[in-house]
C-alpha cells in the first residue's frame, strides 16, 4: 500500500472522529457555531496526519506545518475566544435552529459531517505539496510564503479592527482601517491564504490542478456562506447605514472608497 493511499484511508477516519467530538460539544453547549472552531482546527490535525503518513522531506514538512499550523491555530483561537465570550449562537446558526424543527440533531450531525468532507476536499494542496519527494522550488516557495504572510497579517488586523469596533456597541458600520477599503477584508485575506497554498504546490506533480482550492474558497466566501449571509444580516441590523456603506465600499477586493457615492 502506498503512503498516499494510506493517507486517503486514514484522513476520513480522523476527520470523522474530529466531527463526532465537535458534535459532542454541540450537545453540551447547544450552540451550532462550535463547528467553526473544529473546522479550522481540522486543517492542523490533517496536516500532521499527512506529514506522519506521507513522510515528506524535512524542508517540506517544516514549511507546510508552519504555514497551515500558524493559520489554523490563529483562526481556531480567534473563533474559540469569540465563542466563549458569546452567550448566544451566531445569527446564521440561529436561523437554522428556527428552521430545523424535526430531527434537529440528525440534521446538525449531517451538517457537521459535510463540514468534515469540505476539509478533506480542501486539503488537496497540502497533500500535493507534502507527497512530493523532490526538492522544493525556491522561487515558488518564497512567493507563497510572502503572500501567506501578507494574508495572515491582513486577516489578523481585520479581525482585531472588527473586535474593537464591536466593543463600542454602536449601530454604526465599521468602516475604519481595512474596512474602509473592503466590506469583508477578513474574507479577502482568508482567500489569499488558499492562493498562497496553491502557489506553493504548483511545481509539484498535478500541482497546477490544485487551483480548485482557492476557486472553491472564493465561491464559498463570496456566493454561499460568507459575504451573502453577512450582508443580509448587516442590512437587517444596520439598515440604511449599511446600504450607504455598500454604495461606497468594495464588496470583496480592497479598493479606494467612492467618496461621492
Amino acid at each position: 500500500m502506498t503512503p498516499l493511499l494510506e493517507y486517503l484511508i486514514a484522513a476520513p477516519i480522523i476527520e470523522l472522529i474530529v466531527m463526532v467530538i465537535a458534535f459532542g460539544f454541540f450537545q453540551k453547549t447547544k450552540m451550532i457555531g462550535v463547528i467553526d472552531i473544529f473546522w479550522s482546527l481540522s486543517f492542523f490535525i490533517q496536516t500532521i496526519v499527512a506529514i506522519i503518513v506521507l513522510k515528506p522531506p524535512m524542508e517540506r514538512a517544516v514549511i507546510i506545518l508552519a504555514m497551515v499550523g500558524i493559520w489554523s491555530l490563529r483562526l481556531t483561537i480567534h473563533l474559540a475566544a469569540r465563542f466563549i465570550k458569546s452567550k448566544k449562537d451566531d445569527p446564521r446558526y440561529q436561523q437554522l435552529l428556527a428552521a430545523w424543527q424535526n430531527d434537529f440533531d440528525i440534521k446538525i450531525f449531517l451538517m457537521y459531517l459535510l463540514q468534515g468532507v469540505s476539509v478533506l476536499i480542501l486539503m488537496g494542496p497540502v497533500v500535493c505539496f507534502t507527497s512530493d519527494g523532490n526538492a522544493i522550488s525556491l522561487p515558488f516557495t518564497i512567493a507563497a510564503v510572502v503572500l501567506f504572510s501578507v494574508a495572515l497579517i491582513g486577516e489578523s488586523i481585520a479581525d482585531a479592527q472588527l473586535e474593537q469596533f464591536k466593543k463600542r456597541k454602536t449601530d454604526c458600520v465599521c468602516k475604519t482601517g481595512l474596512w474602509k477599503y473592503s466590506r469583508h477584508p477578513n474574507y479577502f485575506f482568508e482567500w489569499l491564504i488558499w492562493c498562497a497554498l496553491f502557489i506553493l504546490c504548483i511545481p509539484s506533480n498535478m500541482g497546477i490542478f490544485m487551483v480548485y482550492a482557492p476557486v472553491i474558497m472564493y465561491v464559498l466566501l463570496t456566493r454561499v456562506t460568507g459575504v451573502p449571509q453577512a450582508e443580509k444580516l448587516s442590512l437587517e441590523h444596520r439598515g440604511a447605514a449599511f446600504a450607504r456603506y455598500q454604495k461606497t465600499t468594495s464588496e470583496f477586493f480592497p479598493w479606494f472608497p467612492k467618496e461621492n457615492a
